[in-house]
Order: C-alpha cells, then structure tokens, then sequence
C-alpha cells in the first residue's frame, strides 16, 4: 500500500494541538497546521460531524448486552474500520479507502462485532496435554492484520490472527 502524506492538519487552538509533540512531529513531517478560529464551530463542521458518526456507530456496536463500556476502544476502533471502508455519498459512492489506494476494499473477513470465537492456547502455556487447546472468547472486531479477541471472563485482552 502507498504511504499517503498529510499535507495540512487543521486543528482548534488547544494547547494539545499547538504545543508540544504534535507541533514537533507536523514541523519535521512537513505538515501546515491551520488553527480554527476560537468558538466558531461551523470551522470543524466537517470534522464534528465525523466525530458523531464515528460515537453513533461506537454506541451501536456497544448496544449489544454482554461487553461493558470499558470496551470502547476497540467498539471505536472497529468502528473506524467500518467507516472507511463504507461507500459515502459525498465520494459518489465510493469508500475513503478507495479514493487512497485506487482499490475497493476487501470486506470478506468482517465478521459481527461480539460474537463468539475460539482462541488458540499455544502448545508451550497449557500445563497439562489434557488441558484446553483453546478458549472461548468474544471477537470485538477485526484490525488492520489482527483480529482483536476480548475474554471477558478475566477482562484480559488476547491479539490472535
């Protein structure tokens, strides 16, 4: 895949975007910074309203009785994942991901956010040959190469392919 450069990052006026890191990082990488103008929200109307269409998938995706809200990060996660690769109608019907890699996205892998998958349990961290060679756990959706597992029976996060 091509590496895409950023060319202008248009931010508020928080110290979070201006100072420190982001400010070092935008200036080595090239990137303008563009500051809104303060409590003019129609500046970020764009940006806003992907930020509540990012939340109201999120919510969705979190609705499903069984994964607690401190599980939002990977809701989140997935639901970018989701985002940029659905057609926009802005895009005449084409995915972000599309207009940057001149491809249609494939989509065969998503499976349903939260349903129930088996982990393997390698060979070197089971105790006993009669012991489980894998773990039930719930599938809280699908990374750019990982499949991220959640077992929440001992809120512990496992990466498996």
């Amino acid at each position: 895949m091509p590496i895409v450069a950023a060319i202008v990052l248009r931010t508020d006026g928080d110290s979070v975007y201006t100072g420190g890191d982001l400010a070092g990082i935008c200036e080595s990488q090239g990137i303008k910074q563009e500051i809104s103008a303060p409590y003019v929200h129609t500046n970020a109307a764009v940006a806003e309203r992907l930020w509540r269409t990012l939340l109201d998938i999120t919510r969705a995706l979190l609705s499903t009785p069984g994964l607690s809200h401190d599980y939002w990060p990977l809701a989140a996660r997935h639901a970018t994942y989701l985002y940029v690769r659905r057609p926009h109608g802005s895009l005449e019907m084409t995915s972000p991901y599309e207009q940057i890699f001149h491809v249609k996205p494939d989509i065969s892998h998503l499976k349903v956010f939260e349903c129930a998958a088996f982990s393997h349990i390698d060979d070197n961290l089971r105790t006993s040959k009669l012991n489980e060679k894998a773990v039930n756990v719930l599938s809280c959706g699908r990374g750019s190469s990982l499949t991220v597992i959640s077992k929440l029976a001992i809120s512990m996060l496992i990466r498996a392919r």
